[in-house]
């Protein structure tokens, strides 16, 4: 058998008290309203927040990517200024290289010259030297013509000398010739003693 059903009250609701009771709806309504609204900012907020998180991720990028411009533009630079001293550096050894030769070469030309001058001063005095040598034989020679009369006068005072004695012409003719041939010769000696010096 079925219980009865319990007639529910009509009217307004009371609390223990026997105080009429709130009805909750409204505050619930106005709580949920509230909450929902809470959730609307919260999202809105995070859009916003992610929004300003791309954005500042796309500026970070960008001035990432500017940064790395200049770092790029800075090493070329760089590097173009390290080829510009390179360049500087390779002008000046070539620079020095050229100064080097032409100083070698001007050192090798002054020797040349001055060994050429003294081969000349070589050559210069050797001429010299075989030209007196030249000019005394020749002298010798007409010494020697000078001198050949000389010598045959005394060989004829010489070959006289011996005739006489062989002929024994006296003592006082041997003496004469013979005086003769000294002087003669004496006379050679002084000549040839004067020509020679």
């Amino acid at each position: 058998m079925t219980e009865p059903l319990l007639a529910q009250p009509s009217g307004l609701p009371i609390d223990s008290s026997g105080g009429p009771t709130i009805d909750p709806t409204a505050n619930v309504i106005a709580l949920v309203t509230a909450e929902k609204k809470r959730s609307d900012d919260l999202r809105e907020w995070e859009i916003k927040y992610f929004d300003a998180v791309t954005s500042h991720i796309k500026e970070m990028s960008a001035l990432r990517a500017e940064h790395m411009k200049e770092l790029r533009a800075n090493d070329i630079e760089r590097n173009a200024n390290i080829r510009q001293v390179d360049i500087t550096n390779q002008s000046a050894a070539a620079a020095q290289t050229q100064v080097a030769i032409q100083t070698l070469a001007k050192t090798s030309s002054d020797t040349a010259a001055a060994l050429a001058k003294q081969l000349s001063d070589r050559d210069t005095r050797i001429d010299e030297r075989v030209g007196q040598l030249e000019r005394n034989q020749s002298l010798g020679e007409g010494k020697q013509r000078v001198a050949d009369p000389a010598m045959e006068r005394l060989t004829e005072a010489v070959a006289l000398m011996a005739k006489n004695q062989t002929a024994t012409t006296g003592r006082d003719q041997g003496l004469g010739v013979a005086w003769q041939i000294v002087v003669a010769v004496a006379g050679l000696l002084i000549a040839a003693a004067v020509y020679f010096k």
